[in-house]
């Protein structure tokens, strides 16, 4: 098992750099939890002889000089005169002179030559042939790859082949943040370079300035569940989300992109002949983009270049943008997508020299386009549209049947004047798009993505599995006449509001943004869209439903869907095992045993005593009723309590504390936890953990770390213990409590009136508030202790001798200034 390397808090870019640099056979750095580090040299990785995961745990790597943040880098061994032919199956073969002994079964290599790639469009230079694949069987100095070179034949001047030299490398599960006053946009703020099977996992990157993630002569690159917002264009460099340049099989699932210039994007660039590189031979072969969104991007949401060969969109929207797809390049398609709001649709254009060639736009909706559903520029040919549906403002004519061949679809001029749409869906799986005005929209049979937009909506999902989309507060009022509840009933998809108003990662119930609330026979679909305090507003209503029947099962927060997997136990014992993806599973009655794996998972005991295993991802564990062994292993994990019968006590550092509906069980490598609707006691640990005490009068304790505390409902005592801790009450009469100056330096979100801060009389040696002299924007003149508030910023401070010559210390800062006087504290 390769070596982890857990840094400790205050850890620099210099021990990031020092740890990578200890691992020469490969292994695991995990960052301080949630913890900000900045980077103004760069985190160089090499990985040609390892493998290597850096895990930012939570934490945020901040940008602070003109450099990438993470450079992933492999390298290729020299380039060797090669001869091609292809076997009896089709495959490509490739023939050496003298077979280095490093070629073998499962090696990749990258075959080039200097010919001029098909449809390329020559500006700056040429763009020569050149793919990867990887090596299927060597015989003598011959080996045969695992596929075949795309257009073949035409590799035929100094036809050679290279090496990658090439381990793994992920990054993971925390936030990238650019520098848009020092970037000039050369530099990506993540960079995969010569690499195989790279991965960009659980990432949030905003605010640079070029691209967010730029994969360059890479094979099979992986961007998964990733946010890239706020990339501003530089010198010579595009503000784009993610992209592929040379590489081949680059998979982007998941993502979302807002105020970018292209979320997606893949093309290569010239390159002089007989380059001794390989890196900018070759354009970029089978990109694949899924379950993706796009915000408010300033030219086409998703687009190819000329250079782009078997690239593939399904399931991606986009919205509010200049455009939808930009189509260039030969054999791409686009499948089961849409977008709303767009000022333009899709244009098909011949960039280059015979490119726009043999494109499928298959099954795509576009609604309320400004000016037009799909145009052509200079001669695009073979291109085909199928089973699609335009509305547009502007102009709703078909492309000339020699731009491409459309059947199927509909074009519509939208009347303004009456913008209340009747949608009906099929038998099959749907994307349904409201847009303006007040819809009613079926889905029919099969597993449908609908999405009501503004105006309130009347939604039925029908048979199926169905996700209700809500990307904005704004798109309150909507009312869902047949939401099945269950763990595989449908979906709430909050996936965009979550990216666009930065939630948390994790459970969005127990981190305070969604709540389920019974009126009635009906459910209000509530949120809170900042996650503090106790301001909910009605998302949607859901008819006829027990709020008892709902569970995080029926919420989405990534925009590649649910989980992959729902697995449900029996009433016996079980060995229950997820996979990498995202799985829900349910232990049921018995003493079971449930391995998460990979992906973010939810775990659910069950009646009995279970040990549940999280593994890699951010996973939720419900151990149930009975002692449970609840271990998160890596990521940031949370045990909740939501469906415990009693009040709890839970301890995260020492578990023979642990009561009532928490009584036996025991937590490893546990971050957060979430308490009952009843009196709690909820303990952190030294890590930065997050505590939701829910309904009742619950005591939050926060230990050491930059904890976040949210009391929930109920009269709660809150004391976030040492370091720099975010407060929240919820309803109710709240108590935040400071030990001593030791706790210093927290921030109290919602301070109202019936809260007290509450102060240890022996901690801060008083007595009594009338030991206090409390002023409000003034300077203490006697000796006696003073608290000191700004008015303007909130800050509260504290100064232990007054006029003395003692230093102030900064105690709290409340947030949105509230009122305060002497009787908003408490000596204790």
């Amino acid at each position: 098992m390769l070596p982890v390397i857990q840094l400790s808090s205050g850890a620099t870019e210099a021990d990031i750099v020092n740890a990578l640099g200890t691992l020469t056979g490969g292994g695991t750095v995990i960052l301080p939890p949630g913890e900000t580090i900045a980077i103004s040299s760069g985190l160089n990785i090499d990985v040609a002889r390892r493998d290597i995961t850096l895990d930012l745990n939570g934490g945020t790597l901040q940008q602070a000089a003109n450099v990438s943040v993470i450079t992933g880098r492999a390298v290729h061994t020299p380039m060797e005169q090669v001869g091609l032919s292809q076997n009896a199956a089709g495959h490509t073969t490739v023939t050496y002179s003298s077979l280095p002994a490093s070629v073998v079964p499962g090696t990749w290599l990258k075959v080039v030559a200097d010919d001029i790639l098909p449809g390329d469009r020559i500006d700056s230079g040429a763009t020569r042939m050149g793919q990867a694949l990887q090596v299927a069987a060597v015989n003598g100095d011959t080996v045969t790859l695992a596929g075949t070179l795309i257009d073949q034949s035409n590799y035929r001047t100094n036809v050679r082949a290279t090496e990658y030299v090439s381990g793994e490398l992920v990054v993971k599960n925390g936030e990238i943040v650019g520098n848009q006053s020092v970037a000039n946009g050369a530099f990506p703020l993540v960079q995969l370079r010569g690499l195989i099977d790279p991965s960009v996992e659980d990432v949030s990157l905003r605010d640079g300035v070029g691209k967010g993630i730029s994969v360059v002569d890479s094979a099979n690159a992986s961007v998964t569940d990733v946010t890239v917002k706020n990339m501003n264009n530089g010198a010579g460099s595009l503000g784009i989300a993610v992209h592929s340049l040379s590489s081949t099989g680059t998979t982007v699932a998941g993502l979302y992109a807002e105020n970018v210039i292209h979320a997606t994007d893949a093309n290569a660039i010239g390159n002089a002949a007989n380059s001794p590189s390989a890196v900018y031979y070759g354009g970029d072969i089978g990109l694949n983009v899924h379950d993706s969104v796009a915000y408010a991007t300033r030219d086409f949401a998703w687009t190819w270049h000329s250079e782009v060969v078997n690239a593939s969109y399904d399931n991606v929207l986009a919205m509010d943008s200049y455009g939808f797809l930009n189509a260039r390049g030969i054999g791409n398609e686009i499948t089961n997508s849409g977008g709303v709001n767009n000022q333009r649709g899709i244009i098909l254009y011949e960039w280059g020299e015979g490119d726009a060639r043999e494109i499928t736009i298959d099954t795509v909706t576009l609604k309320e386009t400004l000016y037009y559903s799909t145009a052509a520029i200079n001669q695009p040919r073979d291109n085909r549209i199928i089973d699609s549906w335009f509305e547009s403002y502007g102009y709703p004519t078909p492309l000339d049947p020699a731009y491409a061949t459309t059947t199927g679809t509909t074009y519509i001029r939208i009347d303004p004047a009456n913008e209340n749409d009747v949608i009906t869906g099929s038998t099959g799986s749907d994307l349904l798009l409201g847009g303006k005005g007040d819809d009613l929209i079926s889905g029919n049979d099969g597993d449908d993505y609908i999405w009501g937009g503004a105006g309130t909506d009347t939604l039925f999902g029908g048979l199926g599995r169905d996700r209700f989309a809500f990307h904005d507060p704004s798109e309150a009022g909507d009312v869902i006449g047949d939401f099945q509840a269950g763990l595989t009933g449908d979906q709430i998809d909050l996936s965009v509001m979550r990216a666009r108003l930065n939630w948390e990662a994790g459970d969005p119930i127990a981190n305070g943004y969604l709540r389920w609330v019974q009126s009635g026979s009906d459910v209000l679909v509530q949120i809170n869209a900042d996650g503090t305090g106790s301001d909910f507003a009605t998302l949607a209503t859901l008819t006829g439903v027990n709020a008892s029947s709902l569970s995080s099962a029926n919420v989405i927060t990534t925009t590649q869907g649910g989980p992959d997997n729902v697995i449900v136990g029996t009433p016996g014992n079980d060995l229950l095992n997820g996979d990498d993806s995202d799985n829900v599973i349910d232990g049921g009655a018995g003493n079971d045993r449930i391995y998460g794996l990979g992906g973010h998972d939810w775990l659910i005991g069950g009646d009995g005593d279970d040990s549940l295993y999280g593994g890699d991802g951010n996973d939720v564990l419900d151990g149930g009723a009975g002692a449970d062994v609840l271990s998160g292993s890596s990521g940031y994990d949370t045990v909740i309590y939501t469906t415990a019968t009693e009040a709890v006590i839970a301890d995260l550092i020492d578990h023979t504390n642990n009561a009532g509906g928490a009584a036996g069980d025991r937590f490893s490598s546990i971050e957060n936890l979430t308490g009952s609707a009843f009196d709690d006691v909820l303990r952190g640990s030294s890590f930065h953990n997050v505590l939701e005490g829910g309904a009742g009068n619950d005591q939050l304790l926060g230990m050491a770390g930059n904890d976040t505390i949210r009391g929930g409902d109920g009269n709660d005592f809150i004391d976030g213990g040492a370091g720099n801790d975010i407060l929240t009450g919820g309803a109710g009469a709240d108590n935040f409590f400071f030990a001593s100056l030791a706790e210093a330096g927290d921030t109290i979100i919602d301070f109202a009136a019936d809260d007290v801060i509450a102060l240890s009389g022996a901690g801060f040696g008083v007595a009594d508030l009338e030991d206090i002299e409390f002023l409000i924007d003034g300077t203490p003149t006697g000796q006696a202790p003073a608290l000191l508030y700004n008015a303007t910023t909130g800050w509260l401070t504290w100064d232990a001798d007054g006029a003395g010559s003692g230093r102030p210390v900064a105690l709290a800062m409340l947030d949105h200034a509230p009122e305060l006087t002497l009787n908003d504290f408490l000596i204790t």
